[in-house]
């Protein structure tokens, strides 16, 4: 969840829509041979906002 966290730190976005940027770059991230493919719900999935995220 690397890319989250560059969100956060870019022009401030609101922590939903953080996530929301890294579950994406996660699901359309080009793979090459070798790599895991994280397109999966299962990779991406459990990761949720706990309290206010807006």
């Amino acid at each position: 969840m690397q890319a989250f966290y560059k969100n956060l730190k870019k022009s401030n976005p609101s922590l939903s829509t953080s996530l929301k940027e890294a579950q994406l770059s996660m699901i359309h991230r080009l793979v090459k041979d070798g790599e895991t493919n994280f397109n999966h719900p299962y990779y991406w999935a459990a990761f949720v906002l706990i309290g206010n995220g807006l």
